[in-house]
């Protein structure tokens, strides 16, 4: 076995300003007893993360946190074999005023989002997520929505969403293979 769990007793589990051409793997991302994320970045831009776990806090109600949130700007990073469980959202990517913000050119692959009990995943409306994509994911079960996406630009393929499913008020049609 390799890898880290990050479980502080309260506050933010990691709160960081900007990443910006790093990678990280074989991390554990664990709920303390706050309503904190469980990682939120202002920017992350060209950044690999891959096999994370992000786990709300163990026994409680799902709505104790969000697992991984960007505020401000993500560009060309990529995120692989993710689990998520027992969180408000899987992934959360929200603007952190009315300015647009880029979400641009990054891949979500492999997620396993379960237990959530808003989104799996959620594009704020002042994302512009233009050649961001979202392929081979698993969100379920009954969040209020699998995918919330405000933005209507990104691309979701190969999916299934075992929830009241996409948000068709402002989706476009971006999806394939999303059941």
């Amino acid at each position: 076995e390799s890898g880290v769990a990050i479980k502080p007793a309260t506050g933010a589990v990691w709160d960081a300003t900007s990443w910006i051409n790093m990678s990280m793997s074989n991390i554990a991302f664990v709920g303390a007893a706050t309503a904190a994320p469980l990682l939120q970045l202002d920017n992350c831009n060209r950044c690999l993360l891959q096999d994370l776990v992000f786990q709300g806090i163990p026994g409680a109600s799902p709505t104790t946190t969000k697992a991984f949130e960007v505020v401000k700007d993500m560009t060309g990073s990529e995120l692989k074999r993710i689990w998520v469980n027992q969180c408000t959202h899987g992934v959360y990517l929200v603007a952190d005023n009315a300015n647009s913000k880029q979400i641009t050119g990054n891949r979500f692959e492999d997620l396993d989002i379960m237990a959530v009990s808003t989104a799996g995943i959620y594009l704020d409306i002042n994302c512009v997520p233009s050649g961001t994509i979202f392929k081979r994911f698993n969100i379920g079960p009954t969040p209020t929505l699998g995918v919330d996406d405000n933005s209507a630009t990104a691309t979701f393929n190969q999916g299934w969403v075992e929830a009241s499913g996409m948000d068709p008020a402002s989706g476009s049609g971006h999806y394939n293979q999303v059941y």
